[in-house]
């Protein structure tokens, strides 16, 4: 019987994997085989098969099988917190000679969690429904006056060192054309990256992407269209895919630490 069940199993999906378990021991002994369960994972998300995190494939597809349909927070711990976390985010104004630091601020892990930025009057309603939006954000308010040219280029910089291990990671090291990169009807001025370190599908967020991609955003107050200079009051991290701060941790820990 055994030999029959382990040759139909295989050709199951998850629910009905999870329903044959209960039916007696015998079947939740052959169905509890993790090459079963390593077969249903590496069919939805096929990087999981070199991944060298995984070693319970069984409770990774009760994890994410369970976010992708809801996107509930996962029972897997990603290996690190924000509280390992430091982040150093620089600004230069590039149109300078050799550049004019605008910004350079190093930001605990804790004081981006979302929900830490408090938007002032003035915001534009697309704003204010990208912040309201599903994707999971870092936040940084900016405490010191930072005004910016709309027409002018600028450097965006953001390093993030790991205080669990001494190890750092380049999330972004992007030229911003203002002039070019601006969303006037969501207040954001907008530098976008693909961080090629981990350039595969990935399971633990809501859907495969081919990398993790970056967004870091300068949040402005729009004063009424183009052409001035850009009061900027906040920074924003979004990892476009990630809709939970767990999410978020998990693409952090894959990332190459030096």
């Amino acid at each position: 019987m055994s030999i029959i069940l382990k040759a139909v199993f295989p050709l199951l999906e998850g629910t009905d994997l999870v329903a044959c378990m209960v039916v007696c021991k015998q079947w939740e002994n052959v169905a509890q085989d993790d090459y079963l369960w390593k077969c249903l994972c590496i069919k939805k998300w096929p990087s999981i098969s070199v991944s060298p995190l995984v070693n319970n494939y069984r409770k990774i597809f009760k994890a994410f099988y369970t976010r992708e349909k809801d996107h509930r927070p996962t029972s897997l711990a990603p290996g690190i917190s924000l509280s390992d976390l430091d982040f150093y985010i620089d600004i230069w104004d590039v149109d300078e000679g050799h550049g004019r630091l605008l910004l350079s601020e190093i930001a605990s892990g804790p004081a981006l969690r979302e929900g830490n930025l408090s938007p002032p009057d003035g915001i534009v309603p697309g704003l204010t429904d990208h912040l309201e939006g599903p994707e999971y954000k870092l936040t940084l308010p900016v405490k010191t006056s930072l005004s910016i040219s709309s027409a002018r280029e600028v450097r965006v910089s953001v390093l993030i060192a790991r205080k669990d291990s001494n190890k750092v990671a380049c999330i972004l090291n992007h030229l911003l054309d203002c002039n070019t990169c601006i969303d006037w009807s969501e207040g954001r001025a907008i530098a976008y990256a693909q961080i090629a370190e981990f350039p595969l599908a990935c399971p633990f967020v809501n859907f495969a992407t081919s990398s993790i991609n970056c967004e870091i955003s300068l949040l402005f107050i729009n004063h009424g269209g183009g052409g001035q200079d850009l009061d900027v009051f906040g920074i924003e991290m979004n990892f476009l895919t990630a809709y939970t701060e767990e999410g978020v941790l998990w693409l952090l820990s894959m990332l190459q630490w030096q």
